[in-house]
């Protein structure tokens, strides 16, 4: 995973930002539509979201 990550970065120059979104993108089926992402909320909205998924799906357990 890290070579494709380092593969990304070097040919598309994606920002932190971005890569975040990507990285969100890759892991969203994990949650099986538990949750859905606003893509276009900011940094700190977007990472609230993610906290509050990991632990709606650690309570599914």
């Amino acid at each position: 995973m890290m070579d494709v990550a380092r593969e990304i970065d070097y040919r598309f120059k994606v920002t932190n930002l971005e890569w975040a979104r990507v990285q969100l993108k890759i892991i969203e089926p994990y949650f099986a539509n538990a949750m859905e992402f606003d893509y276009f909320l900011d940094d700190w909205y977007l990472y609230l979201q993610i906290k509050i998924a990991f632990w709606r799906m650690s309570k599914k357990r």
